[in-house]
């Protein structure tokens, strides 16, 4: 890293605030709804549908309820129509929840604004997405806020086109390697990973790819003083 960072992208969902535990949490529910079933075959039924679904439906809350009722249908024998109506409300709960801001955010995004410009870069469903950031009542900490269908190479590429940011002055921050790492290391940019206890598995780094390297950290609130020891580095 020898340019001088300018501009900071942040991923939403994981790592500004808690939401794959909601999803976590809802296929344990749908478990309890097949008792005969394993949570294990449970869940990667669940992966299965989503994966064939994700080119139809896109991300989301929106998305990840269909696909439930999907896998509900094909593992369960008898349907049961009460027990539909229970996952809709599953996805209802998940979409009115509050947005659960993880501890130090506001406080990070404070100091950083003082000598970066931050970016908000995410993807999802864009009613869903744009609510979250409302309730989360981090928006003002931002210069630009973009929700997009998927993280690609491109889609960064035309974001930092358009806003006149050069790679070379762009570290993306967030918990997925495959959506916030590898895009922005291909083309020239640099991350930081903020480790988060749950993975959706559609988010999984493919594995024997070979990434450059990247900063790991456990909280969003280190990454200040990382920035800080960073530039130190170059002087």
């Amino acid at each position: 890293m020898t340019q001088r960072i300018t501009h900071i992208g942040f991923d939403a969902d994981d790592t500004l605030w808690h939401c794959e535990d909601l999803f976590f949490e809802a296929r344990e529910r749908l478990q309890k709804l097949l008792p005969d079933r394993s949570i294990k075959e449970v869940t990667n039924t669940v992966y299965d549908v989503e994966g064939r679904n994700l080119e139809r439906y896109g991300y989301g809350v929106k998305s990840f309820i269909l696909s439930l009722v999907e896998a509900y249908l094909v593992l369960k024998k008898r349907v049961d129509s009460a027990e539909i109506e229970e996952l809709l409300d599953i996805g209802k709960s998940i979409m009115d929840s509050p947005a659960r801001v993880f501890e130090g955010v506001p406080n990070t995004l404070e100091q950083l604004s003082q000598h970066f410009k931050l970016l908000l870069i995410t993807k999802g469903d864009l009613v869903d997405q744009e609510r979250k950031i409302k309730n989360s009542k981090l928006a003002k900490y931002f210069e630009f806020i973009s929700i997009i269908s998927e993280k690609t190479p491109q889609a960064y590429v035309e974001i930092l086109e358009d806003k006149g940011i050069s790679p070379n002055n762009f570290i993306m921050i967030g918990n997925s390697v495959k959506s916030d790492i590898v895009p922005v290391l291909d083309i020239g940019g640099h991350a930081i990973q903020i480790l988060y206890k749950y993975t959706w598995m559609h988010e999984e780094h493919p594995a024997g790819r070979f990434v450059k390297p990247y900063a790991v950290l456990d909280s969003i609130a280190a990454v200040p003083d990382f920035l800080k020891e960073l530039e130190k580095t170059r002087e």
